[in-house]
């Protein structure tokens, strides 16, 4: 499977695990992903405090940058 549809695939679960199968994805609004972003980036600093690592600014910027 090419990695863009992967992702996609990825990205499409995770929205409808977040907002619900009854929501239609094409009515998810750019609001309703920063909403999805902001819960990931909660999460994420979530696990990273409980790791008892210190947590840097920019936590997607720096992980993508990784690569």
């Amino acid at each position: 499977m090419p990695n863009t549809k992967r992702n996609y695939e990825v990205t499409r679960k995770h929205l409808i695990d977040h907002f619900g199968r009854e929501r239609m994805l094409a009515e998810i609004s750019p609001g309703d992903a920063d909403e999805w972003r902001e819960s990931l980036r909660t999460q994420l600093l979530r696990i990273i405090k409980k790791a008892g690592v210190n947590p840097w600014p920019k936590l997607f910027h720096n992980l993508r940058a990784s690569r």
